[in-house]
């Protein structure tokens, strides 16, 4: 139980952790101009962001309820 107790606590900062590294890449790769095969590219990276985005969201939503309802255990 300790170990989901500690996963959940961490949770946010570990989605802000990935979430900037993604926040980078995207910035990176969106500052390079190209062919259509890099457009390509840009398309699918975009929609993978929107996905990872979407799951942040959920998690987020999760660890808020999980806050609430369990605040006695994760503090």
């Amino acid at each position: 139980m300790n170990e989901v107790v500690d996963i959940i606590k961490h949770l946010p900062t570990r989605l802000g952790e990935i979430a900037s590294r993604m926040a980078d890449f995207v910035k990176e790769l969106f500052s390079v101009e190209g062919n259509s095969a890099i457009e390509e590219v840009k398309t699918i990276v975009k929609e993978v962001r929107d996905f990872i985005d979407g799951i942040q969201t959920d998690a987020l939503k999760f660890y808020n309820v999980c806050s609430v309802d369990f605040d006695f255990i994760l503090h």
